[in-house]
């Protein structure tokens, strides 16, 4: 940006993470789904060094605001809030995140699982965002 001259508000950053766990390779929140993973990137961003990375821009100030976390999951609406979202906004209290592929395959009542996601998203008290679809039609070449 800074060599380019690109000026006015920047753009939102993010990186969507797997909603598995990362067991013993996250030395925090292993076995919570996505949460490991976003807590090593922030502990990278602070301290590039950490792991290798010579930084020639404050990537820190840029995470603080301008980053959103964001995953993907298949996991319906009412698995949200006691697996991932009470534990993410403890632990990302600053730090807004959205579901990049959002769809739970098995549940039967799509439009009722929809209608809870949004409104977990709605509840100001979290920081989820908001949700993107997962393929809105029957997809043959994939089970799920």
């Amino acid at each position: 940006e800074k060599e380019v001259g690109i000026a006015g508000q920047a753009p939102s950053l993010t990186v969507t993470f797997s909603f598995g766990v990362c067991g013993h390779q996250c030395p925090e929140y292993g076995r919570a789904p996505a949460l490991g993973q976003m807590l090593a990137l922030r502990r990278a961003m602070r301290h590039p060094a950490s792991v290798g990375y010579v930084a020639r821009n404050d990537v820190w100030a840029a995470y603080e605001t301008r980053f959103m976390n964001s995953m993907n999951t298949a996991n319906p609406a009412t698995d949200l809030p006691w697996l991932f979202l009470h534990k993410y906004d403890a632990l990302f209290p600053k730090t807004p995140v959205f579901i990049g592929e959002y769809h739970s395959p098995r549940t039967v009542d799509q439009k009722r699982d929809l209608q809870q996601i949004l409104a977990i998203a709605r509840n100001e008290s979290s920081m989820l965002m908001g949700i993107m679809f997962f393929e809105f039609q029957v997809r043959y070449d994939k089970g799920g």
